[in-house]
């Protein structure tokens, strides 16, 4: 492997400044996947069709857990690759590549079969109702059984050419995939074009994602003298080594997301009892507040290469101050982000709500309160990412479980006997102060252990 600038920014660059430069590409890739999402949630609902809106919010856990994976995987190996890097140890790093590519592609390619194969029970599973089944198989097909190996290949590629440096490189990738998608389906969906409707946005959605591959393909034949990446299998068995620290490490952010599809579904079973038009609100409600914690998301991924470098290079200084300096942006973009949301609320909802009262009202209240959970949880995700690249596994597991999963599905089923139906939404804000402060306590703890083993 040659030298490759893109390492440099680990080192020469100013912690502000690597930050800002790793973590704005990885911010504008998942502000535009998110608004690609949005354009199928925009699109489905110009056809006036709620129940196919609600078939979007039925299938969405299903995502949910593709990323899951794709974090699993990705954010794991990128971690692993960036450690490596700052131990001067570039074959660990190419292992911990061969690991993500070739496992997590068996473990995606056999959810697909089986998801194909099984998929009535497992609609039932989501909660759909006879109404919902038939939109909802049609998303279904499209974006799991199909599109779920490319889609996790990408998050896989992107997370580790992250790792290593090229924050742009993969930003680009994932944006040009999540453009195209926007562009395709208006032509698929609406009648003007081909008039699929929902069937028609799973299909933008599978043949964005398959151009998002062969740009990473093309990239890699590009970079594949200075990349530690490698697609070699004959050396597996090589792989293999690093792949409790691939799994490990991206076990945090996996369970945090799989968690969220699983609350996910507890949200659907309570919602769906309120009728369709609920379910409707609450799948834009999802939609639109992906917006603000995919920016948190992105801005707390791009920091974790260049914790888990200085970690890999033995300075837990940088380490901290990388961590401070992430936090302080985390926190302003939160709470610029809420004002922003609270106050475009009703026009929000009104853009993807296909002209229905009663999900623009529903939505409206639905926005409000769960978007008080954004600069609570721009907290917890900076810390998960941080114990993740700092090698604190145990700590990163115990605050994901806590965000996703120990509070909030329990509080769904108290708070809708109190509060019926709004009750369910303002969980959430309250899951995320609560996780936001045993963040902060664990990484108190953290920081003392550490101070411990330096006297």
């Amino acid at each position: 492997m040659k030298k490759d600038k893109h390492t440099d920014l680990f080192e020469s660059d100013r912690i502000g400044s690597a930050v800002l430069r790793l973590a704005l590409p990885t911010i504008v890739s998942q502000l535009i996947t998110t608004v690609y999402n949005l354009a199928d949630t925009f699109f489905v609902g110009m056809t006036g069709d709620h129940t196919q809106l609600a078939a979007l919010s039925i299938v969405f856990p299903t995502q949910l857990a593709l990323t899951a994976l794709g974090n699993l995987f990705g954010i794991g190996a990128g971690n692993c690759i960036s450690k490596a890097l700052g131990a001067k140890d570039p074959e660990r790093a190419r292992n911990a590549s061969r690991f993500a590519i070739w496992y997590g592609g068996l473990v995606v390619f056999l959810l697909s079969l089986a998801v194909g194969f099984f998929e009535t029970p497992f609609l039932h599973l989501l909660g759909s109702t006879a109404e919902l089944n038939t939109p909802a198989s049609a998303y279904l097909k499209w974006v799991v059984v199909l599109g779920a190996l490319p889609a996790v290949f990408n998050m896989i590629l992107a997370n580790m050419i992250r790792g290593e440096g090229r924050s742009f490189h993969a930003g680009l990738g994932l944006s040009l995939g999540g453009v195209l998608n926007i562009l395709l389906d208006p032509f698929f969906v609406l009648p003007f074009g081909l008039g699929w409707e929902i069937r028609g946005a799973a299909i933008a959605t599978f043949l964005s994602n398959l151009a998002t591959t062969l740009y990473f393909a093309i990239l890699y034949l590009r970079i594949r003298k200075t990349s530690v990446i490698s697609f070699t299998p004959r050396l597996l068995r090589a792989a293999r080594e690093t792949g409790a620290d691939v799994l490990f490490t991206g076990v945090p952010s996996a369970l945090q997301t799989m968690l969220s599809a699983v609350s996910n579904l507890a949200l659907n079973s309570l919602m769906i009892g309120y009728g369709a038009e609920a379910e409707a609100a609450i799948g834009v409600t999802k939609k639109i507040d992906a917006i603000p914690f995919g920016l948190i998301t992105g801005l707390s991924q791009g920091a974790a290469p260049l914790i888990a470098y200085h970690r890999g290079a033995g300075n837990r200084e940088k380490m901290k101050k990388t961590l401070r300096m992430a936090m302080c942006y985390c926190v302003g973009l939160g709470l610029t982000v809420l004002a922003l949301v609270e106050g475009l609320a009703p026009w929000l909802v009104a853009v993807f709500a296909g002209g229905n009262e009663t999900v623009c009202t529903y939505g409206t209240g639905f926005l409000r309160l769960h978007c008080i959970a954004v600069p609570f949880a721009a907290v917890t995700y900076m810390l998960v990412s941080f114990f993740q690249a700092a090698g604190a596994k145990l700590r990163a597991f115990i605050l994901s479980i806590i965000r996703k999963g120990l509070i909030d599905i329990p509080l769904m089923f108290l708070m809708n006997t109190v509060f019926p139906m709004y009750g369910i939404v303002a969980c959430q804000p309250i899951t995320d102060c609560l996780s936001t402060f045993s963040g902060i306590l664990l990484y108190f703890f953290w920081n003392r252990a550490q101070r411990k083993k330096q006297a």
